[in-house]
């Protein structure tokens, strides 16, 4: 009666809300709800490896109750080993096996975190947040507080005040400066916060005490206290479908007023209408009253007064009475909830026509998902290049060039590759790759999806599926125009060891050489520690709060000075020179941008573009936002909703660059073919430290600006397993403002694979893995 009903209604609520609003999301969302009903919300997230700190998509609508589910699993459990523990250990030897637990899961807990991984089955796991249920069973065990004579020492009752309020504090700064991914969460900071939380509940509920019980006995914290699992329930649905700039046309203290002013109204109707009647008299007199309410207008014109009520002082009032208040705030509540699956900015393109669609529901019912059969297939490279128009896609200005540069981007042009005559691709497996492209698109998840094969010995194949813009179904094609996210940090990992080849740069000189002031330990870190991401710095990328205001303000201009500020408020991961450390940080590569600015007085645009692009002849990859993009550019989506307007300064040297999959494919064959850099330079490039699995790539390790990587593709033709070298891979993957890009190169075969999809909710190597299994398959291996 307590929890279940309240659940119930967000459950259905939210539902409800994602079958008008988010289908695309109803099926994974059922899903949760099925596993939240059944208390497994937390292992249903560690299973499924949903991220609890994944930046690039909207957060699961149910993920909050992966804490209801580690509560309600522990309440199941600890009835069990309480009476066995009292029968078999006594009081004394029940407090010291509570408190055993308790450590034994802190020490769980610090054991299997790792800086750089990613903390969410540390996060989620009921083994390793349980210290703190039982930390507080074990305050149970021994605080007796209405056993105590309320009259007593002064001393005693200062004592316990003083003790409340320092707890208080406690909270505070940690809420204040600890996140999610703070290593001191998990090496006892979780264990501080429940020790404060036990000084206040001590001191709340002693009869001594007399500051905490007065404060936390006002009246406007009791109410919010008698509410707070309906809060609790709603506020993150509520926040995750108003994000500011992406979901609302608001941001900043009129967005925060309606959210939390939302979040109450929900909570109190779901307290006074749901909640309290059923908790009082049960689910089934309830219902009976409510069939009885609304009957009784059927039967005659003189509505029966049903016997139970609520009782408010010496007034009664029926919960289901025509006196019923809140319809208003209701329908304030819906047209609320509507704006929230509203374009937050209008689309380029869009008029006030009847045509124009003014909600993604609409959007979605205009311009149905394409099947597998209605999706447009790849023309040939040849052919779609002719059909291309020039045509600017962005309006930024070109970044200014110093006057005079201290180095000269042409000094070192590229060898000529020698002229080989390539074999026609075969058409056998062209097609089976396009029936790979052709599923993927074929749900209308993913809109559209672009590939680039270069198999050595053969001409390139360059295949495209689906669609890149949803409001105007425009094809996506191979020329389409993606943009490549953090494939971006191996292009400037490339010009950085280009430049050290020159002996413009020196990878194990420290930051400060060329960037004094920039971060407080500069001194400590090389260019080598930035490239490896071996310095602990905090990643700006990974921080929901900033990154929302990338969208919010799609035109402004962030300074990668900036950006670096706002990571080095927050303390390193670890200390740079610790052995095993690892944290992938996009905040590294812009400060890899600012150094190649200052040691060769020109823009990274221009470097960029005369060491690389020029050289390889990527006619089709821009440097954005510095330079105009030219040519058709997909639009990006993160599930429904669209993400193309974002600040791509936001990604200044780690995910800005904007190209084809046939540029990057041309790129990467070069990098790790040997065209663009010395065997001395790949050598470096190509040593490694642990990824420690970050995003979903078990084996994942990580080089000067590369990622290693095994693909799990299928068994081979006789059944058996293929052997890890042929799907062992060189490369990267990325995401950012609506897209995901894979980068792979295989150096066992010698086979380069590039990709973009124009949806952030999904894994790009999903897609890699089903073309390289296709290679390998028709190739007999």
């Amino acid at each position: 009666r307590r929890l279940l009903p309240a659940l119930f209604l967000v459950l259905g609520g939210t539902l409800a809300f994602a079958l008008l609003a988010l289908p695309a999301e109803t099926a994974e969302l059922t899903g949760d709800a099925l596993a939240a009903l059944a208390y497994v919300m937390s292992w249903h997230l560690v299973r499924g490896q949903r991220s609890y700190s994944d930046r690039a998509l909207r957060p699961p609508l149910l993920q909050h109750l992966w804490s209801l589910a580690v509560e309600e699993q522990f309440y199941l459990a600890w009835p069990v080993l309480f009476a066995c523990g009292m029968r078999a250990l006594r009081l004394r030897g029940m407090l010291l096996a509570t408190l055993a637990g308790g450590a034994a899961s802190l020490a769980l807990m610090a054991s299997l975190f790792e800086p750089g991984a990613d903390p969410s089955r540390v996060y989620y796991g009921t083994d390793t947040r349980a210290a703190g249920l039982l930390l507080g069973a074990a305050l149970a065990l021994v605080w007796w507080p209405d056993r105590a004579p309320a009259a007593g020492s002064r001393v005693a009752g200062a004592a316990l005040d003083i003790a409340g309020v320092a707890g208080l504090a406690a909270l505070t700064a940690a809420y204040l400066r600890l996140f999610e991914q703070h290593p001191l969460l998990y090496r006892g900071g979780f264990a501080l916060v429940a020790a404060a939380t036990a000084l206040v509940i001590a001191a709340a509920t002693h009869p001594r005490a007399r500051l905490l019980p007065w404060l936390l006995g006002l009246a406007p914290l009791r109410w919010v206290g008698v509410r707070s699992y309906g809060i609790y329930l709603w506020h993150w649905p509520v926040l995750m479908l108003s994000r500011p700039g992406v979901d609302v046309p608001l941001e900043g203290p009129p967005l925060l007023a309606l959210q939390f002013g939302l979040v109450l109204a929900l909570a109190a109707l779901s307290y006074r209408y749901v909640e309290t009647p059923i908790r009082r008299k049960g689910i089934a007199a309830v219902w009976r009253e409510l069939r009885a309410a609304f009957a009784a207008p059927a039967r005659s014109t003189h509505r029966p007064r049903v016997a139970s009520y609520y009782s408010r002082g010496d007034r009664s009032v029926h919960p289901f009475s025509p006196r019923w208040k809140p319809l208003p705030l209701a329908a304030a509540l819906l047209l609320f909830a509507a704006a929230c699956v509203a374009p937050a900015s209008p689309q380029p393109g869009a008029t006030d026509a009847p045509s124009a669609v003014p909600t993604l529901v609409a959007a979605a019912a205009a311009t149905p998902a394409p099947t597998a059969a209605e999706v447009p297939v790849a023309r040939t490279v040849a052919a779609e290049t002719a059909a291309q128009a020039d045509t600017p896609t962005a309006t930024a200005e070109p970044t200014p060039i110093p006057a005079t540069p201290t180095a000269a981007p042409t000094d070192t042009p590229l060898p000529e590759p020698t002229a080989v005559p390539l074999a026609p691709f075969d058409p056998e497996l062209a097609e089976a790759l396009q029936r790979v492209l052709d599923e993927t698109v074929a749900d209308g998840h993913i809109p559209g999806a672009s590939v680039a094969v270069q198999i050595p010995g053969y001409e390139l194949w360059a295949g495209a599926s689906g669609v890149s813009d949803r409001q105007t179904g425009a094809p996506m094609t191979p020329e389409t125009r993606v943009r490549i996210a953090s494939i971006s940090k191996v292009f400037t990992a490339a010009l950085v060891l280009r430049l050290a080849e020159e002996g413009v740069i020196d990878l194990d000189a420290p930051m400060t050489t060329w960037l004094p002031d920039l971060v407080p330990n500069g001194d400590a870190i090389t260019v080598r520690h930035l490239l490896q991401h071996t310095t602990g710095l905090y990643d700006f990328l990974e921080d929901r709060n900033f990154v929302s205001l990338a969208y919010r303000t799609p035109d402004r201009v962030f300074e990668p000075a900036e950006l670096v500020a706002y990571a080095t408020q927050f303390p390193p991961a670890f200390r740079v020179g610790t052995e095993g450390a690892w944290d992938y940080s996009s905040t590294n590569y812009v400060i890899l941008g600012m150094i190649v600015e200052q040691a060769t007085g020109n823009s990274m645009a221009r470097e960029m573009r005369a060491r690389i692009f020029e050289p390889l002849g990527l006619e089709n990859t821009f440097f954005t936002p510095d330079e105009p993009i030219i040519g058709e550019m997909s639009r990006g989506y993160s599930r429904t909703t669209d993400q193309t307007q974002v600040a791509m300064s936001f990604a200044f040297a780690t995910a800005n660059l904007v190209s084809t999959p046939s540029d990057v494919q041309r790129f990467g064959a070069a990098l790790f073919g040997g065209e663009l850099l010395s065997p001395e330079s790949m050598e470096q490039m190509l040593t490694f430290v642990d990824g420690k699995g970050q995003y979903n790539m078990p084996q994942l390790a990580y080089g000067l600006g590369v990622m290693r990587n095994v693909l799990p593709v299928g068994n081979g033709p006789d059944g058996q397993p293929r052997p890890a070298e042929a799907s062992t891979v060189l490369g990267h993957i990325g995401g950012f403002g609506g897209f995901r890009s894979a980068l792979w190169h295989a150096p066992e075969s010698g086979i380069t694979v590039a990709l973009g999809v124009n949806q952030a909710s999904t894994d790009p190597n999903i897609l890699a893995t089903r073309v390289y299994d296709a290679i390998l398959t028709h190739q007999g291996r």
